[in-house]
């Protein structure tokens, strides 16, 4: 998971997994709840789907400043 900026808090189904850029392991098929946050930063959801046997990329995210 990349994110602009660096640094992010990442949470998958409400568990938080590490802070950007990072790689997650492991996870079973199905659908998950990538959410993102960074204090002075807007929080950012995305769903993210995890096939069998495929690596999933989510693409670039950048998280827009809270004015």
């Amino acid at each position: 998971v990349n994110t602009v900026p660096r640094g992010v808090t990442i949470y998958l189904n409400n568990e938080a997994r590490g802070t950007s850029p990072t790689t997650i392991h492991g996870l079973a098929p199905g659908d998950y709840e990538l959410k993102l946050m960074k204090q002075g930063f807007k929080t950012q959801v995305r769903s993210v789907t995890i096939e069998t046997g495929k690596t999933t990329t989510p693409p670039l995210i950048i998280l827009t400043p809270i004015l």
